[in-house]
């Protein structure tokens, strides 16, 4: 396992590496901006008040915001450092994704089944992509992940278990959210295992929700971001229904249609051809199935409205990253109800399709990131002698093909270019979707209050 550890990582960083020059994007400069000025010791002032620069005041992620400011703060003027180090998380999150299916399945191969497609799901991009995506993501996800391996790996649970778990479960959740979800999860691995339900677990985490969600409004003082998953419509509704078929349709629109094609029948014919062997043996196996499918959903349940698998440059992929951990635990199930030959045949054809996708869904970000650098060189105060609240910038990027140029973030990241002290300051812009008309600058007189 070890040798084939080593290997993944470096494999990773041989499919990810066209991602090393994309730099900062977007929301990643207010990350930045709270790097550069904030000391590891005042950072850890965001346990107890809202990270305005970095999360944001709608989120509350002391973990993600306090290892912001000491990873980044050596590499803000070497961003490749920083996206090797995200390659290198979500390597461990594959890995670690194997070791629970592993444990769930109880199967040696699954390991390695799970691990490499993993690795390489389509719908992964954005989350290596972009810094800020990948930051509180990844870190959240492996301590999860840890929490359940453990959770897996005992029956009964003494006093420094549960300790154990506390820590983990507190350590994840202070990066993101993702284990609000844990008493479901739990409940559904134990009716995988047809184990008796673990009620006092359950019960337990529900009790260290609740804390969680007690401290969170006592430093936000409100719902913050969950206020916009709250609202409900029957469209909506319908789009999260259809979710799964993201896994099977969803590419970006850079991707050759016969590509795109050919992986989507091959995994269509690998899970029809699946469930019939199984089912044919087995009936109750259907159960196991279902699970998998509803853990889908629950892995994607505190941003169900945000992505749309319509969508043909897979925008805010991000936050289906702890639902594609179920789905990749949904296909090593399948695969190991059937031969080893057709398993084998099915991971390394999908694994190849997997990687040649990634370079097409790797093109926006590596040309959004050029955009950014340009932006910034044209905006610097060697060649454009304008106060900085005092630009205007006309056609600023927003976004290209899906990958986030300057939704957010162009005020702090000129003042970082700039060397200036960023102050609140707001430069005047107008913004276009793509980036084919030229940029404009001009100068905007303000007038003294």
């Amino acid at each position: 396992m070890l040798i084939f550890s080593v290997l993944i990582v470096l494999f990773a960083s041989v499919v990810y590496g066209a991602l090393l020059n994309v730099g900062f994007l977007s929301d990643d400069w207010g990350y930045v901006i709270l790097a550069r000025d904030t000391t590891v010791f005042e950072s850890l002032n965001f346990f107890i008040n809202p990270d305005y620069l970095g999360a944001g005041g709608g989120n509350f992620r002391p973990l993600a915001s306090i290892a912001t400011v000491v990873l980044w703060k050596p590499f803000l003027n070497q961003p490749i450092f920083l996206h090797l180090i995200a390659i290198f998380l979500h390597s461990v999150v594959a890995l670690l994704v194997g070791l629970l299916t592993m444990k769930l399945l109880k199967n040696k191969a699954s390991f390695y089944i799970a691990s490499l497609i993993f690795l390489v799901l389509p719908l992964n991009i954005e989350t290596i992509a972009w810094l800020c995506a990948a930051w509180n993501g990844l870190f959240a996800l492996i301590f999860l992940l840890l929490f359940l391996i453990v959770y897996l790996s005992h029956e009964k649970f003494n006093f420094l278990k549960y300790s154990l778990l506390t820590v983990l479960f507190f350590t994840s959740i202070l990066f993101k959210e993702y284990a609000l979800l844990l008493p479901v999860i739990i409940l559904i691995f134990d009716l995988f295992r047809r184990k008796k339900i673990n009620l006092t677990m359950i019960g337990y985490l529900l009790i260290l929700d609740v804390i969680y969600f007690t401290w969170r409004s006592a430093v936000i003082g409100d719902l913050g971001g969950y206020g916009n998953h709250l609202t409900f419509n029957l469209l909506d509704l319908l789009k999260y229904i259809e979710m799964p078929l993201a896994y099977i349709l969803s590419f970006h629109s850079l991707v050759p249609s016969l590509l795109s094609m050919s992986f989507s029948v091959l995994l269509i014919i690998a899970i029809v051809y699946s469930i019939y062997k199984i089912v044919k043996k087995e009936k109750k196996a259907l159960l196991p199935i279902a699970l998998f499918v509803i853990l889908i959903y629950i892995g994607n349940a505190l941003g169900w409205n945000i992505f749309n698998f319509a969508n043909d440059h897979i925008a805010h992929n991000r936050v289906l990253y702890f639902s594609n951990v179920f789905f990749v635990l949904l296909l090593s199930y399948l695969m190991s109800r059937v031969s080893v030959k057709n398993r084998n045949y099915f991971v390394i054809i999908y694994v190849i399709l997997a990687v040649v996708i990634a370079e097409y869904q790797m093109i926006p970000w590596q040309i959004a990131g050029k955009t950014t650098d340009k932006i910034l060189s044209e905006v610097s105060i060697e060649k454009i002698d304008i106060p900085t609240d005092e630009l205007k910038i006309i056609n600023l990027p927003n976004n290209y093909q899906g990958a986030f140029i300057f939704r957010n973030g162009i005020d702090q990241a000129v003042t970082f270019s700039r060397e200036e002290t960023y102050n609140g300051k707001v430069i005047t812009k107008e913004y276009q979707d793509q980036i084919n008309q030229k940029v404009l600058i001009e100068r905007v007189i303000k007038k003294k209050k």
